[in-house]
């Protein structure tokens, strides 16, 4: 795909039809009948109520949302679900999932620069590797994504984005134990030749631009083209010397954004009753390395423990990789030299590709049979220094040839009238991912001080299947009862093994093997090591909900959820772990009041999480990133939001309330150990030599708050619309505050991510086609971690200042 010229032509084509003052704006999506229910929301609400000519101050709208296969209106639809229009994404500048968190309460993403994980209400995934499966469904016009990365594709031409709140165990499955975000972009439409395009600058260099067409080839068929690009520095600066770049060689800028993008869409209608939707899609991401920094923070070693990771006796002690940091946010200290040795690059591009072809068919009696089939693919190959700082840590790649995911749900979907409606589908999906990861431990290979190198290539292969329905009886004018199961099959596969380990050795000991690497010194060997194994599991799901609706705009509902994650198995491990449920308990009110002026949502929620997944430190051999099972927690909180408008006055809120707790678990605090603990057993029977004595470091973390639960966060937002000759300023501000979180298990400063509180201030002049804004986030310039692994941090995003034109047509 030769993106720059598909660039020019669309840019072409859609000068020409602005110098033409062609009249078509894009329409509505309540009023698209060829949208299909599953392939786009209505999200009336993006526009406040704001009537045809954009000055008008009209009552809320209805938003509709498909979080259950069919068009419902989200205040009468049982579930915490919040829904943001495209139009409020590009308007608020919130770019991609992460940028979420800020309006949506109990959504949090820890940010690990390429990879993201995803948690509501403190349930998800803080694992960054392949071998376990997301808490969070992840979807894309209907597509799954189980894993990590390629949580930061951009959004652009995005119809809706739902964030789904507690698990989603009969609609979506996939081991969706704390919710599902479902992303919509736009489909094409029947309505003649529009589109949009717009473009962006603001400081960090930041250019982007993106553009959609609508192109109507027929009275059947009609062709949908969107394009993104965007560019930015990165909001860090490195002091020290990375690799001096050739002539032709871009400098490297770790942090930085180069997105490039494209989807390309046909709708074709040839009746009333059937239709056929295939959207294509090719995204490119290059961050140029990732930028994070030695954390700050110091932390004390448990009692009876001995030794710093980074030297010396304790009881205070730092990251390993304090000394060698700048010791200041966004200024990284890269490695000056040896980068040039064992980095020759730092680059991490991305790529995925999407293909997802929907059939809809209404038979005569009005039930729908809708069809998705989908395949991606992503390919990745990333290299980072081991600590991005001026020290000798080693260099780590991981490359993935092939990720490639297939995907089937078959849907029979009954009318939406009538007392009695239901819902059954099946899934299918299956992920075949290959992953390469070499591992220097020194920048000098196989020094007397840490002579290891490790190359590991594994494939993760996941089948899933599931059958589910739903149906929904209203058995008086005011009491609906709905009732869903699913069941869902895992079979879930790990196979390795270990190719080479450079380890100090004889020919001819048990496993000893010869070595291909030309650089293993003499008496330096291989031990291949097995590391096959799988899971399978059956697990059945589901809901049950009373509604209860006693006058016309106030909707109660009380449901009980199951849902889980799937079981699986770690390359090299013992035993395979098991899967995680979830038992969910809500009653909710929504209501619509004040003649549709005012509505609101309030739910409580109380979640037994049994069985939790967390990657571990192993005692027994010495191991860290084991997959295991602990005990249980318990979570209850409060969410509550409310949308008003009244005349020219617009007020936003949505916040939540949450107490989580863990069970009686005991676990080794492996940020603490000392230097050369790896690969120790546990030293039994009075042994000292050859193993490490744990004990002092197990560290009993019971009754600690979950990973990625704040207790408190909120965002309140107020706007005023004013008529301004043909068209209405709108001056709009808006506060965001998280209280502190944890990106681990062990609740110490060390692991703390900090409250923070983040102001941001829009202008928007709309007139006619046009919408200008100009924009300031986190106007404050508050610096707050996004992110944290322990020895590493990641910083939020600073300050952002720019302006957004966009012209629709």
């Amino acid at each position: 795909m030769n993106h720059g010229r598909i660039t020019a032509a669309i840019s072409a084509a859609v000068g020409l039809a602005l110098a033409a003052g062609m009249p078509w704006r894009v329409a509505s999506a309540q009023n698209a009948p060829d949208q299909g229910v599953g392939a786009q929301a209505t999200q009336a609400a993006a526009d406040n109520g704001q009537d045809a000519a954009g000055g008008g101050t009209s009552a809320l709208q209805e938003v509709v949302v498909t979080a259950e296969r069919r068009a419902t209106d989200i205040q009468t639809t049982p579930i915490s679900v919040v829904a943001v229009s495209g139009n409020q994404l590009a308007s608020q500048n919130m770019t991609a999932i992460g940028s979420l968190q800020v309006s949506t309460p109990s959504f949090q993403v820890d940010n690990d620069g390429l990879y993201g994980s995803a948690n509501i209400r403190g349930i998800g995934n803080q694992a960054i590797t392949p071998d376990i499966t997301t808490g969070i469904a992840v979807l894309k016009d209907g597509l799954f994504s189980p894993e990590t990365h390629g949580l930061s594709d951009p959004f652009y031409d995005i119809h809706d984005v739902e964030v789904l709140r507690g698990p989603q165990g009969t609609f979506i499955g996939y081991s969706s134990t704390g919710g599902a975000v479902e992303i919509t972009t736009e489909n094409p439409n029947l309505r003649g030749f529009n589109g949009y395009i717009e473009g962006q600058v603001g400081n960090y260099s930041d250019k982007k631009f993106d553009t959609a067409v609508n192109l109507p080839l027929s009275d059947t068929l009609a062709v949908r083209i969107a394009l993104n690009e965007e560019q930015e520095h990165s909001f860090y600066r490195d002091i020290g010397s990375l690799v001096e770049p050739a002539w032709n060689e871009p400098l490297q800028d770790p942090g930085q954004i180069d997105n490039k993008d494209a989807r390309i869409s046909a709708l074709w209608k040839p009746t009333d009753n059937f239709q056929a939707l295939l959207k294509l899609e090719w995204n490119s991401a290059n961050q140029g390395g990732t930028a994070e920094e030695p954390n700050q923070l110091p932390f004390t070693l448990p009692p009876g423990a001995t030794g710093c990771p980074s030297g010396g006796a304790g009881p205070t002690c730092h990251s390993e990789y304090y000394g060698y940091s700048s010791h200041i946010p966004y200024v990284l200290n890269y490695t000056p030299s040896a980068a040039n040795s064992q980095l020759p690059a730092l680059f991490d591009p991305f790529y995925d590709y999407r293909t997802g072809l929907e059939l809809r068919y209404t038979l005569p009696d009005g039930i729908v049979l809708r069809s998705l089939t989908g395949f991606q693919q992503t390919q990745y190959n990333t290299g980072e220094d081991g600590c991005d700082c001026d020290a000798d840590a080693g260099a780590f790649y991981q490359w993935i040839p092939r990720d490639d995911y297939y995907s089937e749900e078959i849907n029979l979907i009954s009318p939406s009238n009538g007392p009695l409606t239901w819902i059954a589908g099946a899934s299918w999906f299956y992920r075949d991912t290959g992953v390469t990861v070499s591992s220097i431990n020194s920048f000098t290979p196989f020094s007397p001080v840490d002579p290891e190198l490790v190359k590991i290539n594994d494939d993760i292969l996941n089948r899933i299947m599931g059958l589910f329905g739903q149906a929904s009886w209203q058995f008086t004018h005011t009491l609906q009862l709905q009732a869903g199961l699913r069941g869902n099959w895992d079979n879930n596969f790990s196979r390795g093994p270990v190719d080479e380990v450079g380890i100090p050795g004889e020919a001819g000991a048990p496993g000893y093997a010869a070595c291909n690497e030309t650089s293993m010194p003499s008496g330096y060997g291989c031990f291949n090591e097995p590391t096959t194994g799988g899971y399978t599991d059956s697990v059945p799901t589901g809901k049950v909900t009373l509604n209860w609706t006693p006058a016309q705009g106030q909707f109660f509902y009380l449901f009980y959820a199951r849902g889980y994650k799937s079981g699986g198995y770690v390359a090299g491990a013992t035993a395979p772990y098991d899967p995680e449920h979830i038992n969910d308990y809500e009653l909710g009110w929504k209501g619509t009041m004040l003649d549709g002026h005012l509505q609101t949502a309030v739910g409580g929620y109380w979640m037994n999480y049994q069985n939790m997944q967390q990657v571990i430190y192993n005692p027994a051999n010495g191991q860290g990133n084991q997959i295991v099972n602990l005990g249980s927690s318990t979570l209850r909180g409060i969410e509550a939001s409310a949308d008003a408008r009244v005349g020219g006055l617009g007020i936003d809120f949505t916040g939540d309330y949450e107490k989580s707790s863990l069970g009686n678990i005991t676990t080794v605090a492996n940020y603490a150990l000392p230097p050369g603990t790896a690969n120790l057993p546990q030293c039994v029977g009075g042994a000292t030599s050859g193993c490490f004595n744990y004990d002092p470091y197990e560290v009993n973390v019971s009754g600690e708050s979950d990973i990625f639960a704040p207790d408190l966060q909120g965002t309140l937002s107020l706007d005023y619309r004013i008529p301004v000759g043909n068209g209405t300023l709108d001056p709009k501000v808006q506060y965001s505050y998280t209280a502190k979180q944890y990106a681990s298990l062990f609740q110490i400063p060390y692991f703390e991510m900090g409250a923070r509180h983040i102001y941001d201030a829009y202008l928007t002049y709309d007139v006619g086609h046009w919408d200008t804004e100009a924009y300031i986030t986190n106007f404050t310039n508050e610096v707050y971690l996004n992110g944290n692994n322990g020895a590493t941090v990641f910083y939020g995003v600073p300050r952002q200042v720019g302006v957004r034109v966009r012209r629709d047509f």
